[in-house]
């Protein structure tokens, strides 16, 4: 009995790892809005876009293209009436209104807020404020899974600082967390298949055992 529930909580701890570090892969390059404190049933913001509705990012000119938002609809970046460019490309500080198409203008340079897009990372960080009836604050937050956006933009030389696709997370490579857990993964695995061989051995053992106890037992009668 004991032996059964040992396989039985190596399985779920196995399955738990497995769908962490699932988690941290699949959930990439989207932010939230967030409708209540502690952001429950929030909407996600899609930056995982295809080429053919291309977002970039560029030093002078400021971010362009769009985003999928959900309730939002699409979120432009560079209206005719607004856009999104930056107040400090050194540090990566945005300012101006992107707009989103069924709740009108999202604000990256609320007061007492900002966002700021890291130009050694790519990491999007802060809120931003977007009005109308599927508003709330979108929250950018690398170390939130489930809001981190990380684009290619650098700020290191002109080349890098050229107009530049979103790259999807899993470009990128799977996050220290994730390796982590992926290393865990893999010695559950190799402790699973080590009991399953020795149990193997054991019965063969038994087997054989039983065997030549019956051939021993028929050749005294």
């Amino acid at each position: 009995m004991r032996k059964i529930i040992f396989i039985v909580g190596i399985f779920v701890i196995y399955f738990c790892i497995a769908s962490m570090v699932e988690a941290d892969i699949v959930v990439s390059n989207q932010a939230k809005v967030c409708r209540d404190i502690i952001c429950e049933n929030s909407e996600i913001i899609n930056f995982n876009i295809s080429e053919n509705d291309s977002f970039f990012i560029d030093k002078e000119k400021g971010l362009s293209g769009k985003v999928w938002g959900g309730g939002l609809g699409w979120i432009t970046f560079n209206p005719s009436d607004g856009g999104v460019s930056f107040a400090d490309d050194t540090t990566g500080l945005l300012k101006g209104t992107a707009l989103s198409e069924t709740s009108g203008v999202i604000n990256f340079s609320v007061t007492g807020q900002k966002v700021i897009v890291d130009p050694t990372t790519g990491e999007w960080n802060g809120w931003a404020w977007a009005s109308g009836p599927y508003g709330g604050w979108i929250k950018f937050d690398c170390n939130d899974p489930s809001s981190c956006v990380r684009t290619t933009w650098r700020n290191e030389s002109e080349v890098e600082n050229s107009m530049t696709l979103v790259k999807k997370e899993s470009e990128k490579g799977p996050s220290s967390i994730s390796i982590f857990f992926k290393r865990i993964k893999e010695i559950f695995i190799t402790i699973i298949n080590n009991f399953f061989n020795s149990f193997e051995n054991l019965f063969d053992g038994t087997k054989y055992l039983t065997l030549n106890t019956r051939d021993i037992m028929s050749y005294s009668f």
